[in-house]
């Protein structure tokens, strides 16, 4: 039973159409009553692999358009190849016309359901390890704009997608091959034919195309024509070694075309000097498999810290061996060490006359730098040394002993390390000073009274003495005055008074060190007079 078309968009027709109306075309129309079928145009009856036919069951998706009116009548529908032809694989996918009638049909492969329009025909390159990802990641487009006179149509096919292949020469067990950081996604247009690849990237495994076991491992992808680089489109490989190799040079690939991409198979070893702590050796281009040896000659101030790869070290020794499977980046890192910095603190700063103790602490750190950048800094102990008298060290305790003098004292401790040092003191009051000078009872000036004119003389009872801390010292003193008034220690003397009339004479007692004083004061009758005391 053949499909009966339907018109989707209404036209104006000069001979029997006055407005928009559905029209059905019966099943034996003389005139619209035969079924068109397709075929692949020899030459151009390729596949995915660019090289291969169409087999049974593939299927196509076709769109027909009658060019004068625009009208559609075939959206989308699937055609399935028998081993000949492409015939309707439903028969609601029927498209049935009259010879001469001016058609024009858009064609691509492999069908896809939804695809409603023919400007925006979506295919994406998925996973082609197995074969049939492989194949199903082909996509072709056909056009036929010639009037139909044969009701079978031959469809010219291109290709739309490129192929790369990749040749893995004493390929060493590679099982699997995946090309990295490639587009995978495209729209077409089938009526102009062009095509927009969407930008976001994916990585895509590829087919093994030559049987496993092969000397040489040849591998396919078939994705949209675009450009691949070396330094993003890596191919990664995986089997008894795995490695990532990646393109010798840039290579633009064009569709409908079958690619090599060639690979480096040497690898690149770099490495990032540090001037300043060394040089290297080791650097360059390595056949994969190989051994390399990367060296570091430290310089003087520097110790070495190890060779680095992305950030972890991967080994300690200046001189490092290993197989070469892949490109490395390495980098060797040196240690050097800002100048020691040492301190020194006493607690108390300051101790009592009495004595007592201060601790000292003690300190010194560095900085240490690796590259040149600050890693950490590092302490150590340093040696502390001083001493004097009255001050004595042990460990890091001083005692102090009892200050019995008058006058403060200190002692200077050191600490060293590195040749760097600091130093702290220890400091210690003077004992309190009191002095003492006075008559008995605590007077500071006396008054004797002789009886008569003659000379005489008497004692004086007088405290004098200095107080240092716990200890006391006499102190003696001088005497200023009248010269007739003669003052020895506790003695006092006066000569005889020559005069009629009473003489008073006064004494004044210094005490040495204080200069504190007392008076002392002599009264003494005339030769001719009655003393009479008043």
């Amino acid at each position: 039973m053949a499909r009966t078309i339907t018109m989707i968009v209404c036209s104006l027709l000069a001979l029997s159409l006055a407005g928009c109306r559905e029209e059905a075309f019966p099943e034996k129309s003389p005139l619209r009553d035969r079924l068109v079928t397709f075929t692949a145009a020899a030459g151009a009856d390729t596949r995915s692999t660019q090289e291969g036919s169409f087999e049974k069951g593939d299927a196509i998706g076709v769109f027909a358009i009658e060019p004068k009116t625009g009208v559609y009548f075939a959206t989308n529908s699937r055609y399935t190849y028998d081993g000949g032809r492409f015939r309707p694989a439903t028969e609601a996918d029927n498209i049935m016309v009259t010879a001469g009638t001016d058609f024009d049909f858009y064609v691509y492969y492999p069908f896809k359901t939804g695809q409603t329009d023919l400007t925006a025909i979506s295919h994406t390159a998925g996973d082609q390890d197995g074969k049939a990802g492989w194949l199903a990641a082909d996509f072709m487009t056909a056009t036929h704009t010639d009037p139909v006179l044969d009701y079978t149509v031959p469809l010219h096919f291109r290709h739309r997608l490129s192929t790369v292949e990749l040749r893995i020469e004493r390929n060493d067990g590679v099982r699997e091959a995946t090309l990295e950081n490639v587009k995978r996604t495209s729209r077409f247009n089938l009526l102009t034919g062009g095509v927009t690849t969407d930008e976001s990237r994916g990585s895509c495994r590829m087919y093994r195309y030559s049987p496993q076991g092969d000397a040489t491992a040849v591998f396919r992808v078939t994705i949209p024509a675009q450009t691949l680089t070396a330094s993003s489109n890596y191919v990664a490989l995986s089997g008894n070694t795995d490695m990532r190799l990646h393109g010798i040079s840039d290579m633009v690939t064009e569709a409908g075309k079958v690619h090599n991409y060639r690979m480096d198979y040497k690898k690149r070893i770099t490495i990032l000097d540090y001037a300043p702590g060394g040089t290297t050796t080791g650097a360059g281009l390595y056949n994969a498999g190989s051994s390399c040896t990367v060296t570091a000659d430290v310089k003087a101030g520097y110790e070495f810290a190890g060779w680095h790869e992305s950030g972890r070290i991967v080994s300690d020794a200046a001189r490092y061996t290993f197989e070469v499977l892949t490109d490395r980046t390495l980098e060797p890192r040196y240690r050097n060490y800002g100048g020691w910095s040492v301190t020194l603190t006493a607690t108390p700063a300051s101790v009592s006359w009495q004595g007592g103790t201060s601790m000292l602490s003690a300190g010194t750190s560095r900085v240490t730098f690796v590259n040149g950048v600050q890693e950490t800094t590092q302490t150590a102990v340093p040696t502390i040394s001083g001493g004097a008298e009255g001050f004595f060290l042990s460990g890091n305790t001083v005692t102090v002993s009892e200050n019995n003098t008058a006058s403060a004292r200190s002692c200077v401790f050191t600490a060293t390390h590195g040749g760097a040092s600091a130093t702290a003191t220890v400091s210690q009051g003077a004992s309190p000073v009191s002095y003492y000078f006075y008559y008995a009872k605590g007077g500071t000036s006396h008054t004797e009274y002789p009886d008569d004119s003659s000379a005489g003389g008497f004692s004086l009872d007088i405290t004098s003495y200095k107080k240092t801390g716990e200890s006391t010292r006499n102190l003696s003193w001088s005497t200023s005055g009248d010269s007739w008034i003669h003052v020895n220690g506790t003695s006092v003397s006066y000569e005889e008074n020559p005069n009629k009339e009473r003489r008073t004479g006064t004494v004044t007692l210094k005490q040495d060190e204080s200069g504190y004083t007392l008076s002392l004061k002599v009264v003494q009758p005339g030769k001719t007079s009655v003393d009479i005391e008043q």
